[in-house]
């Protein structure tokens, strides 16, 4: 499901980041160390406060609206109206404080078709002239230098070692008190329970945040919605989480928080097939191959098997469109899923991954990724050949540094999450495949 907040609060949290930057078995070069990572919390809090404005409402809760949502973000299908069969009548504790953050619909408008900059390759030559003979006359050959890198072919039934919650991009900024939060959710999210409970300091102040930084690092729950209900019981704090199966919706501060039965039968169904999927594409990724190389295969998986939905917010899938399901799934989506798509994948067989959004022409999102302690950036979206033949897959943004994306018009000023500051060149296409 479209995800209005997720990519208008919960992606300005990392807004000022500095740190990003053969035949026989191989090293996986991949990392989990976060050691460059010099932001605080409370700078990236600082980025996201200035976005933020709030609503006393005439029941006393407060809503809190992102001003500075990206363009392209659709308003929300509206909800089909159900009468819910509750999964559980136990009510929960009394409600002592309740405060509703919201997403905020910013435009109608369809998403921006990524324009292709024209490039030019050059290959590497090499010259060698012949020592000079007395009386015979120089010759002067030249060669063509051809990367020396293997690459490796799909396979079958490979087994790979998921990157944990505790190793992702955003997990390793937080303080302790800040990581119970997180496992918390986490928990309650893989439960599907429709609250969890903490202790209060987690009303206070900024910390609700962490709901939403948690959702940026686990694109694979594409079922949380943009909304989460912050209340108060005695001495715990506690979040009402919102959930979505793409056609019912949980209703957030609701006094019986509740996930309903039909809705609760839905987003199993549908996660039980995305996590069957997800496990079989990554079972064809080689497992003793360079970081790199499995990176390639699903970069190539997904330029090949997928389509740019260019009708996007009118389509009756539109909420996958938005997100790693809809690619993964429906083989179609828009940035925000190709994005995802590639983060849960990543994460699948082992690569730490995390989104950017910015300003391509249009509000984008497009990723970064860590092998051997350095962050690349790369765009999936438009290395697709949107519109023809997909054999033509590109590489023009694989694994590139922050100042080759700026040069080929992809900015993050002003964005709500600039992401890891990516350095790393080692791994490019040009110097690792020529």
């Amino acid at each position: 499901m479209k995800r209005m907040l997720s990519l208008a609060l919960c992606l300005c949290l990392a807004a000022a980041l500095t740190a990003c930057g053969a035949d026989t078995p191989v090293t996986d070069t991949t990392t989990t160390d976060q050691s460059s990572a010099t932001t605080t919390l409370d700078q990236l809090m600082d980025q996201l406060e200035g976005s933020i404005t709030t609503t006393q409402n005439a029941d006393g809760s407060i809503t809190a609206e992102m001003t500075t949502a990206p363009p392209i973000i659709p308003t929300r299908p509206p909800t089909t109206a159900t009468t819910p069969t509750w999964k559980s009548t136990t009510a929960p504790p009394p409600v002592t404080v309740i405060t509703t953050t919201t997403g905020k619909p910013t435009t109608t408008l369809p998403p921006p078709i990524p324009t292709r900059p024209t490039t030019t390759t050059t290959k590497a030559t090499t010259t060698t002239t012949a020592k000079p003979i007395p009386g015979v006359s120089t010759t002067t050959v030249t060669t063509t230098t051809k990367a020396t890198n293997p690459t490796y072919g799909y396979a079958a039934n490979q087994v790979h070692t998921k990157v944990p919650v505790t190793g992702r991009y955003i997990y390793s900024l937080l303080n302790n008190q800040q990581k119970e939060w997180y496992m918390a959710i986490d928990k309650a999210v893989n439960n599907l329970d429709a609250r969890v409970m903490m202790d209060a300091a987690v009303l206070e102040g900024r910390n609700y945040y962490i709901y939403f930084m948690y959702m940026m690092d686990n694109p694979e729950h594409f079922y949380l919605c943009n909304s989460v209900t912050r209340f108060s019981y005695g001495n715990e704090g506690g979040f009402i989480f919102s959930y979505s199966d793409g056609e019912r919706y949980c209703k957030h501060g609701s006094p019986y928080p509740e996930i309903y039965q039909e809705l609760w039968e839905g987003i199993v169904a549908k996660k039980a097939v995305f996590d069957t999927q997800v496990a079989a594409i990554t079972a064809t990724i080689p497992a003793n191959v360079p970081a790199v190389e499995k990176e390639r295969l699903i970069y190539d998986y997904i330029l090949k098997r997928s389509n740019y939905n260019l009708s996007a917010q009118w389509d009756g899938l539109a909420e996958d469109n938005w997100t790693a399901y809809g690619i993964i799934m429906n083989k179609k989506g828009v940035c925000e899923s190709y994005s995802e798509a590639f983060q849960t994948l990543c994460l699948a067989v082992g690569i730490n991954c995390t989104g950017i959004t910015g300003n391509a022409g249009g509000g984008h999102k497009w990723s970064a990724v860590q092998l051997d302690n350095e962050w690349y950036a790369c765009d999936i979206t438009f290395d697709d050949p949107i519109g023809g033949d997909p054999n033509d897959a590109y590489h023009d943004y694989f694994n590139l540094t922050t100042a080759q994306m700026e040069a080929l018009d992809h900015s993050t000023t002003g964005s709500d999450f600039p992401g890891p500051k990516c350095n790393g060149t080692k791994y490019s296409w040009k110097n690792y495949y020529g």
